[in-house]
């Protein structure tokens, strides 16, 4: 409940702050519309009033007082419910002529107060014309049409902004409870991941919008998690089962000395053999600590140009004699003369491992073959030789730490070669990937290549 509390304030105060600016917004809008139309029917009435006073004056500055009084109780006879006004003034302000009283007459466009022949006070939109003998031509527009638009306007801004209101107000409320309630979810799953349930995930309706690419990257993010998780499990229970035997046997062996004393001299080999098991423990641990120190990324400052034509030819040279020992062959295949931006000890350890495990898995009479190309922007390392190879179902135990496909776990080794080379490729940004040879099988370590590289 606190959290929901914390949650909702900001919610409603985001709501409220945008449903007021949305407001404040229409408002400007209302206030611009109503200006602008009656500044255009004002337009008209003044276009109006210009129009008849030429008319009445015919353009003509020495047109006679009479004849301006005939024109005017012309107007009046014809058009006797017309809104228009007419009032005729002598220069020393007697009146000749009109249908109107005004207490202040004037001159060019203003709004008046004036009184109609029948005595109803009324205002409208008047123009005075001053002539040139002094004498002052007046025409008034009742002021209706103006006052019914300013109240429409006003009737249509209220309604509208109240039903804007309104609809902003409920938008508001939904959509606060439908952040609520993805909110809620969301926490819910999440501790219920705090509390030990990696299998949890937050939950998506398939509409593609903000809130379900936030679930699909977190759900992601926790598929990672589980997969580390799970990893690491395997990985503790792997690294106990390899250090107890050696470590019962180290235990044993040193207990018998114990107990023997001086009384039986220890045979050279029994120390011989102490000494080759904590060095197979160390070595376990050196190659944990190896990989760690690859997948952290600490080696790629010193990252330089890496020959790979010149280091395979140099790999393949130093253990041809290892193989023909073994009654194997190890031959550097047709290369290409290709170099990428690595580190070199890393990328000579990876091709070491593989060669070792070509060595180590395939038996007398069989021929490994390293060789150098390269592909659309990426070079490749491969180990191919044509021993037994491995089945496609148990590639990626062999790629996986402490992985071994001898189930016992009593053949020497601790199943991290593979799992070196594949983070040695990954820290250059590439893989590792296992194929078939036929016979036999096919090691690829791809590394990104520069568009520069040679």
């Amino acid at each position: 409940m606190i959290f929901r509390s914390r949650t909702l304030r900001p919610l409603w105060v985001t709501t409220l702050l945008y449903g007021g600016l949305f407001a404040f917004g229409l408002m400007l809008s209302g206030v611009a519309i109503y200006y602008e139309a009656m500044r255009s029917l004002i337009g008209d009435l003044d276009a109006r009033l210009t129009t008849e006073s030429r008319a009445i004056l015919s353009g003509r500055p020495d047109t006679s007082l009479g004849e301006i009084q005939r024109r005017i109780a012309e107007r009046q006879w014809h058009a006797r419910d017309d809104d228009l006004a007419y009032l005729l003034l002598s220069a020393d302000g007697r009146v000749i002529s009109g249908n109107v009283r005004l207490r202040f007459p004037p001159v060019g466009f203003a709004n008046v107060d004036f009184v109609e022949a029948s005595g109803k006070p009324d205002h409208g939109r008047a123009l005075g014309v001053r002539r040139a003998d002094g004498s002052l031509l007046v025409l008034v527009a009742d002021n209706d049409p103006v006052e019914e638009l300013h109240a429409k306007l006003l009737w249509i801004g209220a309604i509208s902004l109240t039903v804007t209101a309104i609809i902003g107000a409920i938008a508001g409320l939904a959509m606060t409870a439908s952040i609520s309630r993805r909110i809620e979810v969301t926490t819910r799953t999440a501790r219920s991941i705090m509390a030990g349930d990696l299998k949890q995930r937050m939950p998506f309706d398939g509409s593609g919008g903000p809130f379900d690419r936030q679930a699909i990257v977190f759900n992601q993010m926790l598929d990672r998690i589980e997969a580390l998780m799970d990893q690491l499990r395997q990985i503790s229970a792997d690294v106990a089962h390899d250090l107890r035997t050696p470590l019962a046997v180290l235990r044993n062996k040193l207990l018998a000395m114990c107990e023997a004393g001086e009384q039986v001299q220890i045979e050279p080999r029994e120390l011989e053999s102490a000494v080759s098991q904590s060095e197979s423990l160390l070595a376990l641990f050196a190659a944990i600590l190896r990989i760690s120190e690859v997948e952290s990324g600490s080696r790629r400052e010193g990252f330089a140009r890496v020959d790979l034509s010149t280091l395979a030819s140099e790999l393949a040279a130093t253990f041809a004699p290892i193989a023909e020992d073994q009654a194997q062959t190890i031959v550097l295949g047709a290369s290409e003369a290709v170099s990428v931006e690595g580190d070199r000890e890393l990328i000579a350890q990876a091709v070491i491992n593989l060669l070792e495990n070509a060595l180590k898995y395939t038996g007398p009479g069989t021929t490994i073959v390293l060789t150098v190309i390269s592909k659309p922007g990426c070079a490749v390392i491969a180990v191919r030789d044509d021993g037994p190879g491995i089945a496609p179902l148990d590639r990626d135990t062999a790629l996986r730490r402490f992985g071994r496909l001898d189930g016992s776990r009593s053949k020497p080794g601790h199943g991290l070669g593979l799992s070196l080379v594949s983070s040695i490729a990954k820290a250059h940004g590439g893989g590792l990937s296992l194929g078939d040879a036929g016979p036999g099988l096919i090691a690829e370590l791809q590394l990104p290549r520069p568009q520069q590289a040679d």
